[in-house]
């Protein structure tokens, strides 16, 4: 099975996935490094699944952590166990289903609690997808400057797609926690000024042209501003592997930026444009 490329952000108009990513804040920045999270389910709303004849949630992968759950009979409080989240970075899941008819396709959602007021908001909605497993890459953006413990619930549904809370017929629910890691450097370079600048680029729009491209002819990526400054360019394989980093300088009105020099074989890339506190994602293929 190939790998879903969610990009989660709040300005992407023709990526692939389900965006659900606005500029929803995270917990307030006076909370400590990291704060004990209360690992009881009851601070949650119920939920379930009432049968698992057609299938239930049997691993969960997030990068190098794994855990094998088995069958749990439609719901289970694993808050127990940890998946370490990069904020500001690429996050490869993998959740796989355990069914007696492997070609069961299941309605799946993944909400993680951002703001830890124990409850998961339509805009905490990290991934929506329909298939036999749910595996992709997810572009997790840094919502506030601490590192910090917090829920994260998986619901996989057979007839319709589950929502946070409440009972359906087929399928299962897992309530994990999650460690959502903030670098020291997603916030020390921000300014007014770059800040200023994602608020004018956000307002408009961002494209790349021409797309699927060929390396005979110009590859632009184009912005409209209401502010001048730099902005980060980082190019990312299918993988969500890191290939280049560059910088370009913006002005007031339409920039047009040759990318070009970034790219060096065919394929299919996430070009990832980091303005202030916002980031924007494009999805481009070159050809030959």
């Amino acid at each position: 099975m190939g790998m879903t490329i969610f990009t989660y952000n709040s300005d992407s108009q023709d990526g692939p996935g389900v965006g659900a990513y606005t500029s929803f804040r995270g917990p307030p920045e006076t909370e400590a490094s990291i704060k004990n999270y209360p690992k009881k389910n009851s601070i949650y709303c119920d939920t379930k699944g009432n049968s698992i004849a057609h299938g239930w949630i049997d691993e969960v992968v997030i990068g190098q952590y794994e855990f094998v759950s088995g069958s749990n009979s439609g719901y289970a409080d694993l808050t127990n166990r940890e998946f370490d989240i990069e904020c500001g970075a690429f996050n490869a899941f993998d959740i796989k289903s355990g069914q007696s008819n492997s070609n069961n396709k299941q309605n799946w959602r993944l909400w993680i609690d951002y703001n830890k007021d124990g409850q998961y908001d339509n805009d905490e909605q990290v991934i929506s997808n329909y298939s036999v497993h749910m595996k992709g890459l997810v572009y997790i953006p840094a919502r506030a400057k601490l590192t910090y413990r917090t829920g994260m619930r998986i619901a996989m549904n057979r007839n319709e797609i589950p929502s946070a809370c409440g009972d359906f017929k087929y399928g299962e629910v897992e309530d994990y926690t999650v460690v959502l890691k903030v670098e020291e450097n997603e916030f020390a370079s921000k300014s007014i000024e770059s800040n200023k600048i994602s608020q004018g680029i956000s307002q408009h729009r961002m494209s790349v042209y021409p797309n699927p491209a060929e390396f005979s002819e110009p590859i632009i990526l184009d912005i409209d501003s209401e502010e001048e400054g730099e902005v980060s360019i980082s190019l990312f394989n299918i993988d969500g592997r890191l290939i280049e980093v560059a910088s370009q300088s913006v002005q007031v009105g339409n920039n047009k930026l040759n990318i070009e020099g970034m790219l060096s074989e065919n394929g299919v890339y996430l070009l990832k444009t980091q303005v202030g506190a916002k980031s924007f994602i494009k999805k481009i293929t070159i050809i030959e």
